[in-house]
């Protein structure tokens, strides 16, 4: 067990429900995995990425700036705490990037955010502690008992290795947040405005600023420097290359 997910997702266990609007990406009925109840559960193999077909933007780890940069633009979103966001279609209902068939475009990268669902790491029983949760829809999963989620009563190898995926995301998505925190207190971002995303409905969209990071002393560049962070600002500023293309492929 480790320290509460900073995402704060609320399980159907809890007596604090939270709203859909309240809820992660993606997730409609988050709920604790339990051997007792979920013990038929397997997952749906028909499932693939339809559930992010019609959502065009998802949070983005750090990390990972610098295999996205290749095929989507990556903006920071929020006006006062600031996340990683990559843009996959210009209209919000639309990720030109899944077909109908709900397959993602081969050799297209695809962001943990979307890979990890439908498990997520949430608050657990009890204080410091976090728990694997499923979000529990009759689209994600089927009764399968021979080839479920349990094994005898035992976690199978799918929850091990979501468990373990879901727990590197929760480190990942901490070095973001401490990135995002470090570069919005060093003022290296500016607002940026396009009329290509006024469809989306993303307001507060920043990215850095060329002139603010060639302007910067010795010292709090060296910072940067210290921390790794300087090639995850051009893989930013590089991946705005891709916004002329997801425009015409949205106009396809």
């Amino acid at each position: 067990m480790s320290q509460k997910n900073t995402e704060n997702t609320q399980s159907s266990a809890s007596s604090d429900k939270k709203t859909s609007s309240q809820l992660p990406i993606f997730y409609k009925n988050p709920s604790y995995l339990r051997a007792d109840i979920h013990k038929d559960y397997a997952l749906n193999p028909a499932l693939k990425y339809s559930f992010a077909k019609n959502i065009a933007a998802v949070p983005l780890n750090v990390m990972e700036l610098p295999l996205a940069l290749r095929d989507y633009p990556v903006v920071f979103i929020g006006a006062e705490k600031k996340t990683l966001g990559v843009i996959m279609g210009l209209k919000p209902d639309n990720n030109v990037f899944i077909d109908d068939k709900g397959e993602w475009e081969k050799g297209r990268y695809v962001p943990a955010y979307v890979r990890r669902y439908p498990f997520i790491l949430s608050d657990g029983m009890e204080e410091n502690q976090y728990a694997l949760c499923i979000d529990d829809t009759k689209e994600n999963f089927i009764t399968d008992a021979k080839n479920g989620l349990f094994i005898d009563g035992e976690a199978s190898p799918t929850i091990k290795n979501a468990m373990n995926f879901c727990q590197s995301y929760f480190e990942a998505n901490r070095q973001s947040e401490e990135f995002c925190r470090f570069v919005s207190e060093k003022d290296v971002l500016s607002p940026f405005s396009h009329s290509l995303l006024s469809q989306l409905g993303l307001t507060s969209v920043f990215c850095f600023d060329e002139q603010k990071i060639s302007k910067l002393d010795d010292a709090t560049y060296l910072e940067f420097r210290e921390k790794g962070y300087l090639p995850f600002i051009y893989a930013q500023l590089f991946s705005m290359n891709n916004l002329q293309n997801l425009y015409e492929r949205s106009l396809a």
